[in-house]
């Protein structure tokens, strides 16, 4: 079991809130690159920025494209996407959305 810490982080409607966020490495067809992710055990996706996607070499085939919807009414586009993860020493192949 892996264990993170929550970093405490200002709101500005809710004031001091902590957050897990995490180091990832994102490893695509071409590069990886670390970056730091919200860690959310209930998330059925994960959400990476476009521009991490175009810099890790993923490509935006249209066929893979569909929806989001959060807790409000509206929706995110993202672009499904295969991709390795390692979180710790922990490297596993994910599916995640390239917003």
């Amino acid at each position: 079991m892996m264990e993170f810490p929550f970093e405490r982080r200002k709101s500005q409607t809710l004031g001091e809130i902590h957050k897990p966020i995490i180091p990832v490495s994102i490893k695509g067809p071409k590069r990886h690159v670390k970056i730091f992710m919200l860690l959310d055990s209930g998330a059925d996706l994960s959400l990476i920025p476009y521009s991490v996607g175009s810099t890790i070499g993923l490509k935006a085939e249209m066929v893979n494209r569909s929806e989001v919807q959060g807790i409000g009414e509206g929706t995110v586009p993202y672009i499904l996407s295969n991709v390795k993860l390692t979180i710790g020493k922990v490297e596993f192949p994910a599916r995640i959305g390239w917003v």
